[in-house]
C-alpha cells in the first residue's frame, strides 16, 4: 500500500488565550490536523512546537496540560453526570486527590458548563449539547492549558451552538 498525504503545507501560530476554529469541508483534514497537532496520530514528516518545544519529543511533558475531545462520546452514557465526571475526576487527577477535593472540582466542572441542573440525570438522557458539554468538562478538569475540541457543535442547534462557544470562551 502507498503511503498517503493527509496534510501538506500546513503552517499556524496559535497565541495564548486564543480562541481558534479550523474549518473545512468534510474530508478536508481537519480532524487529521487535530490528531497530528494534540500527538494521537503524530506527522511522520514536519513539526509541531509548544512554545517552541518540539512537541513530539517530549510528548510525556505535556500529557498532562493538554486536553482533547473527539467527535464522538467519551463518557459512558449509562452513567449520571456527577458519576462521569466523578470517575473521569480519579482516573486523571494525582492519586493523593481526596473525595471532597474531586468533589468540588465535579461541582466547579458543572457550574462552568450549566450542568448543575442535570448531575443526577442519566448522560444519555441529556440533549446533544449538554452530552457535548459533559465530554467538554471532563477535559476541564485537569484544567488543560491548550484544548483541542473536533467538531464541538455539530449538530447543535444555532442557539446551543453559541452557547457552546461562548462557555468556551469563558
Amino acid at each position: 500500500r502507498r503511503p498517503q498525504t493527509l496534510l501538506r503545507d500546513v503552517s499556524l501560530s496559535i497565541e495564548p488565550r486564543e480562541l481558534v476554529a479550523i474549518v473545512g469541508a468534510s474530508g478536508a483534514g481537519k480532524s487529521t490536523l487535530l490528531l497530528a497537532l494534540n500527538g494521537y496520530r503524530p506527522a511522520s514528516r514536519g513539526q509541531v512546537r509548544l512554545n517552541g518545544i518540539d512537541y513530539y519529543s517530549h510528548l510525556g511533558m505535556f500529557q498532562t496540560i493538554i486536553g482533547y475531545v473527539p467527535q464522538t462520546d467519551i463518557v459512558h452514557t449509562d452513567l449520571k453526570v456527577e458519576s462521569a465526571l466523578r470517575y473521569a475526576a480519579w482516573l486523571r487527577l494525582p492519586p493523593d486527590t481526596t473525595e471532597p477535593d474531586v468533589m468540588k472540582l465535579v461541582s466547579r466542572v458543572l457550574d462552568e458548563m450549566g450542568l448543575t441542573h442535570r448531575r443526577h440525570h442519566l448522560v444519555r438522557t441529556l440533549s446533544g449539547g449538554e452530552r457535548k458539554r459533559v465530554n467538554i468538562g471532563v477535559e476541564l478538569l485537569t484544567r488543560p492549558s491548550l484544548l483541542f475540541l473536533d467538531e464541538p457543535t455539530t449538530g447543535l442547534d444555532a442557539g446551543l451552538e453559541r452557547r457552546v462557544v461562548r462557555q468556551l470562551r469563558t
